[in-house]
């Protein structure tokens, strides 16, 4: 099965901790269309290439860290991604990108990036396919939630 969500994360552990939830959690992600299969990318290139090589309209979850392996900041990557007048041809209509970072001052970062949330890892592990499932039920006025 191609995977339609991404991870952008560069600590191994927090890797093998995703794609573990991801795998266990199949019944909540079908409420989202999102595979448990994920990618995992540690760079801004890799995560283009990735999306490059998805089908039209078939990329679904992005969950990205503040800081990539390869310095690029989010500020700077996410115009390539999806902004205000651009959205990448692999990004579904209902594509979310959620930041993920440790660091509680990142979710300004994120907001002002254009992001559709952010989970706090400093939450518990075992929390982090709910918390994907809360921001894509989130229908609210404001896109924005934050999850710390």
């Amino acid at each position: 099965m191609l995977a339609n969500v991404c991870l952008v994360e560069s600590t191994r552990v927090l890797q093998i901790m995703a794609k573990t939830q991801f795998r266990g959690a199949e019944q909540l992600l079908t409420q989202c269309n999102l595979s448990t299969a994920i990618s995992i990318c540690s760079t801004s290139f890799q995560l283009l290439q990735w999306l490059e090589y998805q089908p039209q309209h078939y990329a679904r979850l992005i969950l990205i860290d503040q800081r990539l392996a390869d310095g690029v900041g989010i500020a700077e990557l996410m115009p390539q991604i999806r902004s205000e007048h651009f959205k990448h041809r692999a990004l579904a209509d209902d594509a979310k990108i959620i930041g993920w970072s440790r660091d509680e001052q990142a979710q300004e970062l994120f907001y002002q990036a254009g992001l559709d949330g952010f989970i706090s890892k400093n939450r518990q592990s075992q929390q982090l396919i709910r918390d994907i499932v809360t921001v894509f039920a989130n229908q609210t006025e404001q896109p924005w939630l934050q999850l710390t």
